[in-house]
């Protein structure tokens, strides 16, 4: 039976996680189902699709890890010049995923946190940001490549950046990083965030002065 994309969409603005994962587990193409919600730039549907990739690929993953892994491959694939198209939100599909099975794809993690250097886009710097972040929530060890780029996005002209690089390195667990994030403290510029489901406004310096509070509690 074909996935019909109404009823995706229903369970995404709904944020019906159990119908999700109940599907999941009876249709592995659910994945595939859900990407094309991903395939834009920006929107709450597209966070919430973002976020269902993660739990329907853990409810996947437990029966056809290889199914799961061969969707990594693709989404990678979609951010190659090859590829013909542009993976909006790869690289925080691959993070989510990543991080729902950490002990199953800990070899993509190097992979997320190489995009960095791949992708030569500024578009997607916060997305790289975002994936590596929920990565590093979960095993920060096989991103630990990500901490210098990461580090390097406190200089950036966009607040987004600056705002999901102290979020990121808050995850990343190296203590060293709260000197610059310090810096980051009067920082008032506004960005978007997903949290809880919900698309929500906070500043940088919110995020910087979060971040160090976590190192300290990690620390």
């Amino acid at each position: 039976m074909t996935i019909q994309r109404a009823a995706i969409e229903t369970i995404l603005l709904a944020r019906d996680w159990p119908a999700l994962i109940a599907l999941a587990q009876r249709k592995r193409r659910l994945l595939s189902a859900i990407l094309p919600f991903t395939y834009q730039p920006e929107g709450l549907l597209r966070w919430r699709a973002v976020e269902a990739l993660g739990l329907a690929a853990r409810a996947v993953a437990a029966r056809d890890p290889e199914f799961v892994r061969g969707l990594l491959r693709r989404l990678q694939w979609s951010l190659s010049d090859e590829s013909g198209g542009i993976g909006w939100s790869a690289p925080e599909a691959m993070g989510e995923i990543v991080a729902a099975r950490s002990d199953l794809f800990a070899d993509f993690g190097p992979i997320v946190a190489a995009l960095f250097e791949t992708l030569e886009e500024d578009y997607f710097r916060p997305g790289i940001l975002w994936g590596v972040g929920r990565i590093a929530e979960q095993a920060p060890v096989i991103v630990g490549n990500a901490y210098e780029p990461a580090l390097a996005c406190l200089d950036d002209a966009r607040p987004a950046v600056r705002g999901l690089a102290s979020w990121c390195l808050g995850r990343l667990g190296r203590p060293e990083a709260g000197e610059r994030l310090r810096g980051l403290w009067q920082d008032e510029a506004a960005l978007a965030i997903y949290r809880d489901g919900e698309l929500v406004t906070v500043t940088v310096s919110d995020q910087a002065r979060e971040a160090i509070a976590r190192l300290a509690r990690q620390g």
